[in-house]
Order: structure tokens, then sequence, then C-alpha cells
């Protein structure tokens, strides 16, 4: 909460990067009566001014049942939901959200309508805005066992290497399971804050700085996040209005080389739903989009396409090799005909 008060106090381009989004979720929990009563309620957001505050959730959705909204469950959840009834993740958000103070929290499965393509591609369609617009984003790397845990706090103490042996400190951690979730890429590129709440560590991301249990570590230390160059504060250094007519060679070259990284951290990450290929990263094209006056057609960015279709498979130790997508969802001159990295 500390961390949370000092980055909206201070931090200008958090500020910023919040007050950018234009579009709001359509529904929401409301979290008001969750320490009177136990329960949260589902309710319209679209059309509450001012904007709602919010907590947005990021999260697998793990092999177990999950409780989730279907047309026939939107009446009861409009009424009430115990919180005792949901699944130990989303009761612990909805204790975070609580504890920080905020009326409002928002989770994929609770507030979007799972049985109607038709609420899916509406609120697909905002994501991007959703987690922006979002003040702080959970994301829960443990899956369907909770935000919170008991640890041993020693395990989170700074550990002195000799940076002569060539051991890389960051290997010693457990990979973190949530990043290989594609959706993570767009949340993570597009939230203002984060809070990572990890098998062993707590962890803090904004637009200006990471915070972690051993220290701070400033946003222009690239080493501590693969996720570093995806911000889109990033790609705000380009000038994004001269791609429209290739002005500046400096900006269509620095905004391609944030662009291939991009693609080459989401293409190793996996999705439930292949079909969501470009879907899953549409928030981020639609701010680009909007920012640049660029078409985005089937994966690649039509101004810039000789560059664009210079695209290849990689082939990294210990990933499989890409191949082509068992539904069609993209041409094969584009990247996104294939599953596996690029």
């Amino acid at each position: 909460k500390e961390l949370l008060e000092n980055c909206q106090s201070f931090h200008k381009s958090c500020r910023k990067s919040f007050i950018s989004a234009t579009q709001v979720p359509t529904r929401l929990l409301d979290v008001s009566a969750f320490e009177a009563n136990g329960t949260v309620r589902l309710v319209e957001a679209f059309s509450r001014i001012p904007r709602p505050k919010y907590l947005a959730l990021s999260h697998r959705w793990g092999t177990s049942p999950t409780t989730k909204l279907v047309q026939s469950t939107k009446s009861a959840f409009e009424k009430s939901v115990l919180v005792c009834s949901l699944p130990l993740t989303f009761q612990h958000a909805i204790m975070a959200t609580v504890r920080i103070g905020l009326p409002y929290l928002w989770i994929d499965s609770l507030c979007i309508v799972q049985d109607s393509s038709m609420d899916w591609e509406q609120e697909s369609a905002i994501m991007g805005d959703i987690y922006r617009g979002s003040v702080c984003t959970i994301a829960a790397s443990r899956s369907e066992k909770g935000l919170f845990s008991s640890r041993n706090p020693l395990e989170a103490l700074p550990c002195q290497l000799n940076r002569e042996l060539g051991i890389n400190s960051s290997r010693l951690l457990p990979p973190d399971p949530l990043e290989s979730r594609g959706w993570i890429v767009q949340e993570r590129a597009l939230s203002p804050r984060t809070v990572f709440y990890r098998e062993r560590t707590v962890g803090w991301e904004c637009v200006e700085t990471q915070v972690d249990e051993q220290g701070v570590t400033e946003r222009r230390d690239q080493s501590k996040s693969r996720f570093y160059n995806l911000s889109l504060i990033e790609l705000g250094k380009v000038n994004l209005s001269a791609l429209h007519s290739l002005k500046s060679s400096d900006s269509v070259f620095m905004f391609h080389s944030y662009w291939r990284r991009l693609l080459e951290v989401y293409t190793v990450t996996e999705l439930t739903k292949p079909s969501d290929k470009l879907v899953a990263i549409n928030g981020i094209v639609s701010k680009i989009r909007k920012s640049a006056r660029l078409d985005f057609i089937a994966g690649l960015w039509k101004e810039l396409l000789p560059a664009e279709l210079l695209w290849t498979f990689m082939d990294p130790a210990g990933l499989p090799r890409a191949s082509s997508a068992q539904e069609y969802r993209a041409p094969t001159w584009s990247w996104a005909c294939l599953d596996g990295p690029v």
C-alpha cells in the first residue's frame, strides 16, 4: 500500500500511463460488503462517473474447475457471491483489494460472460484499457494456491556472488510460471503498476521502478526483467507520429527493434486457446495503431512490410520448434500462422 501511494504521488510516468486508458470494463466486482458479510457482487461499471478505481487480477486458470460468470449465473452474481465459495486466489485478491482500500476488482472469469462469444469479443477488444486503466494489477504466480503463503524469509535475503565465477543470480530463483502465459505479455506491458505474488518472493513493478525484497531497481536497469522493453513508455521514446510518413529512420529502426523483441518474448509463451494468438496482444497493437496511425494486417505492420516479412522461426535449446497452427488464423507469410518461437 505504501508503494502504491508513493507511486501515485510522485511517479509522473505512471500517472500518465493510467490516465491514457479511455475504456473501462463493462463489469466489476464490488467488494465493499466483504468485511460486513463475506460477499461481493457484480456491478455494471461502464456507465459510472467518475471512472471507477479498481485492481485487476492476472492469473493462470489452472486445471481444476473454477467459478465463472455464465449467462445462467449472471443474475445471481449481481445479487451476491459468497467469497468463501470462490477459488483461493480469487479470495486473496478480494482481501488485497479491501486492504488497499479500493472498492472494485476485475477478474476475467467473473466479469466476462464466458459462454457469450459476443461479450468475449467486446471485452477482449478493450483488454488493453482494462489493465492500463487499473490502479494496479495483481499477478498471481501460484495459480490455484492463492496469493499468501507461509515461507522462509531468509530465502529472500541477497546472496553475494563472485562475478568472476560467471554465475547469474537470477537463475538461482525458480522460473515464474505466470510468465509462460501468453496474455501476461500484454498485461505487463500495459499495466501502470503490478504487484507480484510469487512462490518465494513478493515484488513490485511500475513504469519508473522495480522493487523486490532485495531492494530497489530503477527501470533503466534492464537486467532484472525480460519484459522491460515491452513497456509502452519505452515505445514512447520513439517518435511514433513520424512512423506514419516514415520520416525518421531512427524512429523506424527503434520501433521495429522494440516490436521484434516483443514478438520474441510473446511467441515462446502459451495460450489456452491458440485462436487468441493475435487477440492476446490486441491492446498493445491498438495503442501503437492509434499513436502511429499504422495498419496492422495479420500480425504485420503494413507500412513496414518489407522488414516485417523478414521474421524466421527460432529453435532455442529446451523449447519446441515452431509448427503450423492446426486451425487457420493467419496467412503463411505471417508469424501468427505458427505455434512456437519466432
